[in-house]
């Protein structure tokens, strides 16, 4: 079962947003790393236009950074395809 869910609107611009509540981690120290992971994955994807909302799920804290990245890649490319996608 995958720890982030990913919502994908089409627009002209570009936004990011990464969700994380207090169910993934009750730290707000723990959080905030979480949410800087995903901001850091989001950011190496490269999204050239849309609006893109990543909600962290319980099983997130445990990931580290590669894990993260790995995943945000994968739920982008099912769920756009390589269109809007560069590296």
């Amino acid at each position: 079962m995958p720890g982030l869910m990913l919502v994908f609107l089409s627009a002209p611009t570009r936004k990011v947003a990464a969700v994380v509540g207090k169910k993934v981690a009750k730290s707000a120290v723990a959080r905030n790393l979480i949410r800087r992971r995903l901001y850091a994955a989001l950011y190496e994807v490269k999204i050239q236009h849309g609006h893109v909302i990543v909600v962290a799920k319980p099983q997130a804290k445990d990931y580290s950074y590669a894990q993260v990245e790995t995943e945000v890649a994968t739920a982008l490319n099912r769920v756009v395809g390589s269109k809007s996608l560069s590296r």
